[in-house]
């Protein structure tokens, strides 16, 4: 057992919660009880009236901000989705702040909320002065046209939405002392704090500093910046003493960004021996009340790996995000690769039962002996040589006659800096200069048994 994993089976790790400070404040955020509302009046603690902020979009899936809805940090005119935060209170023990948070006086309208991303489409629009619910639409390949296919099927698939759930909720201790704001964080991205803080509270990144603390988990939830984040910050800055936030586990299943929630509308044409001739998609994103995260990016994440490993020459994705009142989409395990592994992988199963042939060879039969690149721009190494070790490798032929097991495969992207000549990458800092950085697509399998 290494030191580091001693610290921790001793219960000697040191988390945001455990940092102690003698002028400690404690944060508690009074949050909507409703997915879509006008706010009349808030009468208490601090308000979008003192802080008027909103955020930045950093971190995992990170968009240019221009053209899109501003994210407050404390709601005003209207909340969008449950648990948005639109007061705060500070107190000596965090007792006394969850007591001094029922003081806050808020007085709502309710309004209709919009939660079915099919029906966003067409719904009016859940922001005042916007034309739709459409955040974004992506189009990934080229249109194409099958008429005389053999096979055609075609099948919705969704992933549902998920709530990251680590051992740790999310927490920050901020500190300012007049000129630098220092920042003791359960993060996944230093960097991405500060610049997302720096761009909120109107800083220079230099003026600021995160800490990385041992963080217990995130699973893609703690590498941008929420509300609550900034809220501390601007109280340590404005009382000049050290302020703590730690949600409870109740607001992290609540308000912690989502992952997932999005749904493929697959099309399939095939020839009888299971060659596929063409695959159409039509993916749509549920991407909450704020496009900060993962809104902006994900139909065209998805919809470059459509197609998956698989030597498929005619491929076209339709990829369209949509706000809904729900909280905003962020990056969970695998931030949109999933999502696209499990839509072509279905499909491939459902080909196979068409055929009524074994689901591997239909895979196999799809597999190019040479590098590929897709209609998406997916490079792709051969894959057929890999599928056929994995096959041998893991005894599937004769375990699928005697237990039964199911077969998908996925690629992986990797970053490597050695071959600049793909990908733009913006360093952050206000830095102009750009990386080229190459995207390498490496393969890997998964093996269930049932």
């Amino acid at each position: 057992m290494s030191d580091s994993e001693k610290t921790f089976v001793e219960g000697k790790g040191a988390f945001v919660d455990d940092l102690r400070f003698p002028d400690l404040l404690h944060l508690k955020v009074v949050r909507s009880v409703y997915a879509r509302a006008r706010i009349l009046r808030v009468k208490g603690g601090i308000t979008h009236a003192d802080l008027g902020a909103t955020l930045t979009s950093v971190g995992e899936g990170a968009e240019d901000d221009s053209g899109i809805v501003p994210y407050p940090v404390l709601a005003s005119e209207y909340v969008q989705y449950v648990g948005q935060p639109i007061a705060a209170v500070l107190a000596d023990a965090p007792y006394e702040a969850e007591d001094r948070a029922s003081s806050v006086d808020i007085e709502y309208q309710p309004l209709k909320p919009v939660v079915n991303p099919e029906a966003a489409l067409t719904a009016e629009p859940i922001h005042p002065g916007t034309r739709s619910n459409i955040i974004a639409q992506v189009r990934e390949g080229s249109k194409f046209e099958l008429k005389r296919a053999p096979v055609v099927l075609e099948e919705t698939l969704a992933n549902e939405r998920v709530t990251p759930n680590p051992m740790e909720t999310r927490g920050i201790v901020a500190r300012y002392d007049g000129s630098r704001l220092t920042v003791w964080a359960s993060t996944q991205s230093v960097h991405a704090w500060r610049e997302g803080l720096a761009r909120s509270l109107d800083l220079p990144e230099k003026a600021i500093r995160v800490i990385g603390v041992d963080t217990g988990g995130a699973f893609g939830s703690k590498g941008g910046i929420y509300p609550e984040y900034v809220i501390a910050a601007y109280a340590a800055m404005k009382h000049r003493r050290a302020v703590k936030w730690v949600e409870t586990r109740s607001e992290h299943l609540v308000t912690t960004h989502q992952g997932r929630g999005i749904r493929a509308t697959m099309k399939v044409y095939a020839d009888r021996k299971g060659t596929v001739l063409g695959l159409d998609a039509d993916v749509l994103v549920d991407g909450g009340a704020y496009p900060h995260g993962m809104g902006q990016f994900a139909p065209g994440w998805v919809g470059h790996q459509i197609s998956g490993p698989y030597s498929i020459r005619k491929v076209h994705s339709n990829g369209t995000t949509v706000y809904t009142n729900k909280v905003p989409l962020g990056p969970y395990r695998g931030a949109g690769r999933p999502e696209a592994a499990f839509f072509i992988e279905r499909m491939m199963d459902i080909l196979a039962d068409e055929l009524g042939r074994d689901p591997v060879d239909v895979r196999l039969q799809n597999a190019s002996r040479r590098a590929f690149t897709s209609p998406t721009d997916l490079k792709l190494p051969p894959f057929r040589p890999f599928l056929n070790r994995a096959v041998r490798e893991l005894g599937y032929r004769k375990r699928a006659r005697e237990e039964g097991v199911g077969f998908s495969n996925g690629q992986k992207v990797k970053l490597s800096a050695p071959d600049f000549k793909d990908c733009k990458f913006s360093l952050t800092e206000g830095q102009k200069e750009k990386i080229l950085i190459k995207l390498q697509w490496l393969f890997s399998f998964e093996y269930l048994q049932f």
